[in-house]
């Protein structure tokens, strides 16, 4: 038999097979599933062919076993890669995948009390959120900077302190120097962190070039530099000039660090200034070295929170319900799309109850993927 519109021949079995491909009832298995982070939780409908393909809008076959992962990546091969550089700016996607990032790595850590080497306690501390900078104009790329100060600098403190799970951001000052954002669940010395990076920065000039520049300034030089235009700015920058004057100008403030403590919503605030986008209407001001982003990384996370990605399953294979647990509650935030049904919440602010169903089920994902969090 001939089907006349394609031009083709087809078989008995082939025409059935046709007519009963084009009966949405008879086409496709739907099934309900759940999407679980600390945060949210999302309900949606996935398609699966009848002869045990699974459909997804980019017509990408797979087992009907496969996580959303395995068809994102199976749909990305398909596409032409793309060689256009990301112009120093993070894509909608990235910026979304770092704050999921942040928020697994704040939700895992483990609240700690630390006696600091000058003897301050801190109590309840859950992450260290510090930045890095340059003292001096910058001179080489930021791939090479990444490459060979921060990486080296990480090297040195895995050997120094728990360091495994962490997230960076690269970013540009007003200046047109970079600067990195680091979030990690373990604590760590200012005044080692100081040293080590100036030390490693050093090795490209950057701490002797500050030298030379600042040793030559009066405390007017000084001023007219930083740009101290009010009384209270002139203050903290001459005592700022003093100290410089004392340590010879070798020991630039390069690192600033944040302790972050276990308050709600401090996740949230972290993950969104990491993943900021540039303010409107403000040009991105790049070193003059810089002149191909194509290898530059924007931002990376430790290979321990590269697997945290979401809970997922069935729905009905849950013992409890969590969406039917939620919805209705007043903390809770719904928000309603073309394909699925988000619930929005922050873990400490839920009842009791429903807060140990959520903490209990995201432990048993924390062993599945073997995470560990620093002690």
């Amino acid at each position: 038999m001939q089907n006349a519109a394609a031009g083709i021949n087809v078989t008995k079995e082939q025409q059935q097979y046709f007519f009963e491909s084009s009966q949405p009832a008879n086409r496709f298995i739907i099934t309900e599933h759940f999407s679980l982070t600390p945060n949210s939780l999302a309900i949606y409908n996935r398609f699966h062919l009848r002869d045990n393909r699974m459909f997804t809008k980019d017509s990408v076959n797979t087992s009907p076993s496969a996580t959303p992962e395995q068809v994102e990546a199976a749909a990305a091969a398909k596409k032409p890669r793309n060689s256009i550089a990301h112009n120093f700016e993070l894509s909608k996607q990235a910026r979304k995948n770092l704050r999921s990032k942040v928020t697994w790595l704040y939700h895992f850590a483990k609240k700690q009390t630390i006696v600091t080497r000058k003897g301050k306690q801190l109590t309840n501390l859950k992450m260290n959120f510090f930045t890095l900078k340059l003292p001096s104009v910058q001179v080489d790329s930021s791939d090479f900077i990444t490459k060979n100060c921060l990486n080296q600098l990480f090297i040195e403190i895995k050997e120094k302190v728990n360091f495994k799970n962490y997230v960076w951001r690269l970013e540009y000052q007003k200046n047109g120097n970079l600067h990195y954002h680091i979030a990690t669940d373990c604590y760590i010395d200012y005044d080692y962190l100081l040293a080590t990076w100036n030390r490693i920065i050093n090795k490209y000039g950057y701490v002797d070039a500050y030298t030379r520049k600042f040793s030559t300034f009066s405390l007017h030089d000084y001023i007219k530099n930083v740009g101290a235009l009010d009384s209270a700015d002139y203050k903290i920058h001459q005592e700022r000039y003093a100290k410089g004057c004392r340590d010879k100008w070798k020991k630039p403030n390069t690192v600033d660090v944040r302790a972050v403590f276990g308050k709600s919503n401090i996740a949230f605030y972290i993950s969104k200034y990491m993943a900021k986008k540039p303010e409107e209407g403000v040009q991105i001001i790049l070193p003059a070295c810089e002149d191909n982003s194509a290898h530059s990384r924007l931002w990376y996370c430790s290979r321990s929170l590269s697997k945290c990605k979401t809970v997922s399953d069935f729905r009905d294979v849950e013992e409890i319900d969590l969406y039917s647990v939620l919805r209705g509650l007043d903390k809770v935030r719904v928000s309603i799309f073309d394909y699925c049904i988000v619930l929005y919440f922050q873990i400490d602010e839920l009842p009791p109850i429903v807060r140990r169903l959520l903490l209990t089920r995201l432990e048993v994902y924390q062993k599945e993927i073997g995470y560990l969090a620093a002690a």
